[in-house]
């Protein structure tokens, strides 16, 4: 009878030859997991929603046949990093034709580092949620627009709560224009992460950021974006002691810290560092630049 080659291997070198095998596909499958950087197009910027009207899809509460209709020169795009008080930027972004801001970041108490002027600001459902009915976000902002996203549970129309706190800050500040993704819209942000990266959003455990809907709209409404205060894709790993909180009004966690924790979690976790890779790639075809601190992408 006739021996196979594999026949004559020893066990044991069969055995660690199985063990290399393994660890090596765990690497491969924990790498493709974590970082979503690979780029599978050679787009150079998202494709429109809607070519004819490219802001379909943001529409107004309780007035669904609204549209949100602002169009701007230069947009100040603020983020809510702990970066912005390293920095004095507030006259500077207060310059701007229109003052970007997002979720709960306040201005009170913070008008030398991120401005005083709110032009438009964009909220998740969980902040639209938190934030008291009666705060100074919107009583001091004068004329301005407030725009809302969530899963359609809390974006229904007739129970959804998120829905409901929108229409009660609507009554409630008569300068505050609001509005609110339509389901089209949501499924469009997640259609172009898709392209971006390759992978489907839920099947790659992510979940989108407000700054990933806050900067789609901006390339949508604004002809120049001046982004304040957002760190590359490599800044956390080329300043590694760096203690930066990750919002200016917060000491709740470290920036870096949290950014990484929430790049490699499986499920239900905000990929900013891969955000951040793509903002990057669309920001030389998009006039975008990143200041405070700046970074060329």
């Amino acid at each position: 009878m006739t021996t196979s080659p594999l026949q004559k291997v020893p066990v044991r070198m069969l055995l660690r030859l199985t063990v290399c095998v393994f660890g090596l596909s765990l690497l491969l499958l924990i790498f493709d997991k974590s970082s979503l950087f690979l780029r599978r197009n050679d787009q150079t910027g998202p494709a429109p929603f809607d070519v004819a009207d490219p802001l379909e899809g943001y529409i107004g509460v309780p007035d669904g046949s609204k549209q949100l209709g602002l169009h701007c020169g230069v947009c100040a795009l603020v983020s809510s990093s702990g970066q912005l008080l390293h920095y004095k930027a507030g006259n500077e972004i207060d310059e701007a034709d229109c003052v970007i801001r997002m979720n709960e970041a306040p201005v009170l108490g913070f008008e030398e580092h991120v401005g005083s002027r709110t032009s438009l600001r964009v909220m998740c459902f969980r902040s639209i949620n938190l934030v008291p009915e009666n705060t100074t976000l919107f009583s001091r902002a004068g004329k301005s627009s407030l725009l809302g996203w969530g899963p359609p549970r809390d974006m229904d129309t007739r129970k959804g709560k998120a829905y409901k706190k929108l229409q009660r800050l609507e009554t409630r500040y008569p300068d505050l224009e609001v509005y609110r993704l339509t389901e089209d819209r949501m499924r469009y942000a997640d259609r172009v992460f898709e392209a971006e990266t390759g992978r489907p959003r839920i099947k790659s455990g992510a979940w989108l950021s407000t700054g990933w809907f806050t900067m789609l709209v901006a390339m949508e409404i604004c002809d120049v974006i001046k982004v304040y205060g957002m760190i590359s894709e490599d800044y956390c790993r080329t300043h590694p002691d760096d203690n930066t909180l990750y919002h200016y009004f917060s000491k709740r966690w470290n920036e870096c810290g949290y950014y990484k924790a929430q790049q490699n979690v499986r499920s239900g976790g905000h990929r900013f560092i891969t955000e951040k890779t793509i903002f990057a790639r669309w920001a030389t075809q998009n006039n975008i630049t990143f200041l405070y601190p700046s970074w060329d992408p």
